[in-house]
């Protein structure tokens, strides 16, 4: 009688501890599936970030190519109002 009461309580904390583990593992695949999908936003934002990076750099060259001309542009300008100044100092004595 002993025995088989001995076999039951073990019985009862094997499934105890079988039930236990079960959740233990779902648990544990849950946080693994929800670091997969963690760490795919993560890639995500960085993908976009780097796109984001890259239309900047395009932007900023594209703003200095331009500024560059229109310098160029002014200071050619500048130089025609030179010439074209001294030609006028030089008529007029």
């Amino acid at each position: 009688m002993f025995e088989h009461l001995c076999q039951m309580l073990i019985c009862q904390e094997l499934e105890a501890l079988k039930s236990e583990l079960e959740d233990s593992l779902d648990t544990t695949a849950a946080a693994q599936e929800l670091r997969g999908k963690r760490e795919q936003e993560v890639t995500e934002l960085k993908r976009a970030m780097e796109e984001e990076a890259h239309s900047h750099e395009t932007a900023v060259h594209e703003l200095r190519h331009k500024y560059t001309q229109q310098l160029e542009e002014a200071n050619d300008q500048l130089d025609q109002t030179k010439k074209v100044a001294e030609r006028f100092v030089q008529n007029v004595y």
